[in-house]
């Protein structure tokens, strides 16, 4: 085993990612290089559990369970950790003008990532950005929409390589905003005509950026430029209706629009994905497609992995796997009845009356758990 060193106030700082990885006493990972701690009261939490680094002298050591010899990661969790970060830093250079030439390949290597993701565990790839509060806005709102749109396309029989361009146009579907992306997040008034406009057009002029950087692939593009079509015509920028709208469009539709109701915004707070499920269905009747937004509904389920939830026996857990009928998935207790933090978290049967799912709760009121919840899915490596 590696010499671990213990970690002090002081040598992490709030906000800023990760130089190396954080462990827990039992030398499970709690949180990647790369990684951010989000607020002072979930790094105090976590310095109160006694935390480290591995030693100095030991870092080219890994010793994380879920990483193979070769460094390569072997968990969907760690896969798609790895591609928030990549995906960060490719905003960054779009923000800054500074998109180099290898965009194009690097898209397609988070691209391959979330394919990879979604294959070896699908519950995780789900639980990741279901648990995730600290990655910028832009970054999940775009991978979680990746994820959907390779499951529910494997759902419907599309080939790898149909998917793949459909996850790959989902990753950059706003690639044209990304120099106001962040003025976008903090909003909290009405648009600005100007901002107003960059909106209305950024289909259109991210596929031009794309062509720019080097994609000419049509379904990818095509895909881009009409995600924000409705089928009653209602949509943008080309008021196309019904068989005009394209299948990957019309299910990278759903995918932004569900992705975008459950993570919080400086103008809203994130609806839980049950009411957002609902909210598809009924306020969004005749606009987006019904029979897509059906088969979105039964592969998450109504319970999405990651989702924290109240039990019947006053007991909260997370959605560790989906069920076989939607309505009882496994399910892990991670705080008991009194509201004390169980150390180990164990697996309910839902189906039991003592472990029904009586509702859901914002993941933001359990922030200072959702390190050791990630463990769920890292330590498994299922």
């Amino acid at each position: 085993m590696p010499s671990f060193q213990k970690i002090e106030e002081g040598d992490i700082e709030v906000g800023v990612p990760l130089q190396r990885a954080v462990y827990g006493k039992q030398g499970n990972l709690l949180v990647k290089a790369g990684g951010v701690i989000g607020s002072a009261q979930q790094l105090s939490i976590l310095l109160d559990k006694e935390i480290f680094f591995v030693a100095e002298q030991e870092q080219h050591r890994d010793p994380s369970p879920s990483a193979e010899a070769d460094g390569v990661e072997t968990s969907a969790f760690e896969i798609l950790d790895a591609a928030k970060t990549k995906l960060t830093r490719i905003f960054d250079l779009m923000r800054q003008g500074k998109a180099h030439d290898d965009f194009l390949s690097r898209i397609e290597g988070i691209a391959v990532s979330v394919q990879r993701a979604c294959a070896l565990d699908p519950d995780a790839a789900l639980a990741n950005l279901q648990l995730e509060l600290d990655a910028p806005y832009a970054v999940v709102h775009h991978l979680q929409a990746a994820i959907l749109c390779e499951l529910a396309g494997k759902k419907l029989g599309a080939k790898d390589e149909s998917r793949g361009k459909l996850v790959k146009a989902a990753l950059t579907r706003d690639i044209d905003l990304m120099d106001i992306q962040q003025v976008l997040d903090r909003q909290t008034i009405p648009l600005s005509d100007k901002h107003l406009e960059r909106i209305q057009k950024h289909p259109k002029s991210s596929v031009t950026r794309l062509q720019e950087l080097g994609v000419n692939d049509k379904s990818w593009l095509d895909a881009i430029e009409h995600h924000h079509e409705r089928l009653d015509g209602s949509g943008y920028p080309g008021r196309l209706s019904g068989n005009a709208i394209g299948i990957p469009a019309r299910l990278l539709a759903i995918t932004d629009i569900y992705s975008a109701m459950i993570r919080d915004r400086a103008n809203r707070k994130a609806i839980l994905p049950k009411e957002a499920l609902r909210k598809l269905l009924l306020e969004h009747k005749g606009k987006i497609d019904e029979r897509l937004t059906q088969v979105l509904i039964k592969e998450i389920g109504i319970f999405p992995p990651g989702v924290i939830v109240q039990l019947a026996n006053k007991e909260i857990a997370v959605v560790k796997q989906r069920g076989p009928d939607g309505l009882h998935p496994v399910v892990h207790s991670f705080i008991d009845a009194a509201g004390m933090s169980i150390p180990s978290p164990y697996e309910c049967d839902t189906t039991k009356p003592e472990f029904q799912i009586k509702g859901m709760l914002p993941t933001s009121e359990h922030r200072g758990s959702l390190a050791a919840l990630r463990n769920l899915w890292v330590d498994s490596n299922t």
